[in-house]
C-alpha cells in the first residue's frame, strides 16, 4: 500500500478566534479524541468558569493555559484522510506569544487562518489589520502558498448564519491577501462553527446558502506540495526532550532530504556528531524519516545542556551545514518608522524555528522589489515599504542557508514589539571552516 502524502497544518488567528476550539472539536469529530475525555475536559473546565474551553482543552495541556484561557504553546496532533495524513498545529494568537506562533508557523505547509467576524470584534479588527494582517504576512514570509480561511461563529447571535456578513468578511480578507501577495481565488473560504462542529465534517442545515466544501473535504482537496528529497538534509529542531528510559529525543521536521536510523548527523553550533539510534513519527516507529515530515529523533552521544542551543542538523558526510560569519539577504520592509531600519541595527531574526540576534553591519543598495533594479547606492536608512540588499552579522553563532539551496534555511523574518517589521530572503552566506570535537 502506498504511503499517504504528509502536509502539516498551522491554526493561526487572533487569540479568542475559536482556533484551538475548532482543532480539538474536529478531532473529536474524527474519534481521534474519544467522548469519555472530552466529557472530562468538560467537567473540569466548567468547575474552572471556562466551560467553552472542553474542545480547545484537547490542544491547551498546561496549567497556565487552562487557567488563563489561552494558546501559549503550539502543540501537534495527527489525522488521517482518504489522501493525506496531517498534522495539525494549534498556535497561539495572543500578542505576547507570537513567537511561539511564528515557529510553527515556519515548519507548517498550509495555512489555516481563523477569524471572527461577529459584530462586537469586527471593526476593529477590519480596520486596524491588527491580527489577522499580521498573521498573512507572517505565512506569506514563510513561503507557505497554500492557505484556507475559516469564518468562524456562524451560530452567534450578531452572526445568525448570514450570507451577507460571511460576502463582508470575505471581501476585507481577500482584499489583505490580494495585498500580500496571494491569488484569492486559489483561497477557499469556509463558515464553520467550531462550538457546534459545523461545516468542519458534515454540512448542517442552517446554510442552505452555502454550496462550498466543508472543513474536512477543503483539506482532502489539497494539492500535495513538492518535496527537496535529492538534496542534502536539513533537520530543523522544535524543541529536545529527555524521555524516561530511551534518552534525549529532538522533536522537528526534515525539511530537505532524509533522516534514516543509524546515520551520523552533525551540529554546527556544538561542533560535534551525533548517532540517530531510532525515529518516530507521533508514536510509531519508522526507519526513514521523510522530506517534509514532523518527527522524533532519539539521539546518541548528545550533551543536554549545548542542545538547547541548537536548531538544525545535517548530514555529517553531506554538505555539513556550517555556522556563518555573515549573510546577505534580500528585504522588504513591512512596518517601522523612518530611518528606523539603518546601519547599525540590532534586530532579532527569525529564521525557521530559532530567532537571532544580529546587526545590519550594510545597506548596499534600495532596489526595485520586482525587477531587482538598483535605484540607490548605499542609502542611509530605509523605510516602509523599501526592498533593498544587505549585509547583516549575527551576534552569536548561527546556521543559515542560501534561500535557493535550503528554502526553510533561506527566508528572514525581523519582528520587533510583536509588529513584522522586515522580510526576506538569503541570497549568499558566508560560512566559517568546518570543525568537529573530538
Amino acid at each position: 500500500m502506498t504511503e499517504k502524502k504528509f502536509i502539516s497544518l498551522a491554526m493561526m488567528g487572533n487569540v479568542d478566534s475559536g482556533k484551538s476550539t475548532i482543532a480539538g472539536n474536529l478531532l473529536r469529530q474524527l474519534k481521534k479524541v474519544d467522548n469519555k475525555t472530552i466529557l472530562r475536559y468538560e467537567k473540569i473546565s466548567y468547575e474552572m468558569g471556562k466551560s467553552s474551553f472542553k474542545y480547545a482543552w484537547v490542544f491547551d495541556q498546561s496549567k497556565a493555559e487552562r487557567e488563563r484561557g489561552i494558546t501559549i504553546n503550539w502543540t501537534t496532533r495527527d489525522f488521517e484522510t482518504d489522501r493525506f495524513h496531517f498534522a495539525l498545529m494549534d498556535t497561539p494568537g495572543h500578542h505576547c506569544f507570537v513567537k511561539n506562533a511564528i515557529r510553527a508557523i515556519s515548519q507548517a505547509d498550509v495555512a489555516i487562518l481563523v477569524v471572527d467576524p461577529t459584530t462586537q470584534r469586527f471593526p476593529r479588527r477590519y480596520t486596524d489589520q491588527e491580527y489577522n494582517e499580521e498573521y498573512i504576512k507572517i505565512s506569506k514570509s514563510f513561503g507557505i502558498e497554500k492557505m484556507v480561511v475559516l469564518v468562524n461563529k456562524i451560530d452567534e447571535k450578531s452572526f445568525k448564519y448570514s450570507e451577507s456578513i460571511f460576502l463582508k468578511t470575505k471581501k476585507e480578507i481577500r482584499r489583505i491577501l490580494k495585498e500580500y501577495g496571494y491569488n484569492p481565488k486559489r483561497v477557499p473560504f469556509i463558515p464553520v462553527s467550531g462550538w457546534k462542529g459545523e461545516n468542519l465534517i458534515e454540512k448542517t442545515e442552517q446554510l442552505g446558502w452555502w454550496k462550498g466544501p466543508t472543513f474536512l473535504e477543503a483539506l482532502n482537496n489539497l494539492k500535495a506540495p513538492s518535496r527537496k528529497t535529492i538534496i542534502p538534509l536539513r533537520f530543523t529542531i522544535r524543541k529536545p526532550e529527555r524521555i524516561s528510559g530511551i534518552g534525549t529525543v529532538v522533536v522537528g521536521k526534515v525539511e530537505t532530504g532524509q533522516v534514516r536510523v543509524g546515520q551520523k548527523l552533525y551540529s554546527p553550533i556544538l561542533e560535534q556528531q551525533f548517532v540517530v539510534n531510532s525515529i518516530e513519527k507521533f508514536h510509531q516507529k519508522v526507519q526513514v524519516g521523510e522530506c517534509g515530515a514532523l518527527v522524533g529523533l532519539n539521539l546518541r552521544n548528545v550533551p543536554w545542556r549545548g542542545l538547547r542551543k541548537v536548531f538544525v542538523l545535517g548530514d555529517l558526510y553531506d554538505d555539513i551545514p556550517r555556522k556563518i560569519i555573515q549573510f546577505t539577504a534580500k528585504i522588504t520592509v513591512l512596518n517601522t518608522n523612518p530611518k528606523r531600519v539603518k546601519v547599525g541595527y540590532n534586530p532579532i531574526i527569525h529564521i525557521s524555528t530559532a530567532h537571532h540576534l544580529c546587526r545590519l553591519e550594510k545597506i548596499v543598495a534600495k532596489i526595485e522589489k520586482s525587477t531587482n533594479e538598483v535605484l540607490e547606492q548605499n542609502p542611509s536608512f530605509l523605510k516602509k515599504n523599501d526592498s533593498a540588499i544587505v549585509i547583516f552579522k549575527p551576534l552569536r553563532p548561527i546556521c543559515a542557508e542560501c534561500f535557493h539551496q535550503h528554502p526553510a534555511l533561506g527566508r528572514i523574518l525581523i519582528q520587533e514589539h510583536n509588529i513584522i517589521v522586515c522580510a526576506g530572503i538569503i541570497t549568499d552566506v558566508q560560512k566559517m571552516d568546518f570543525l568537529l570535537k573530538n
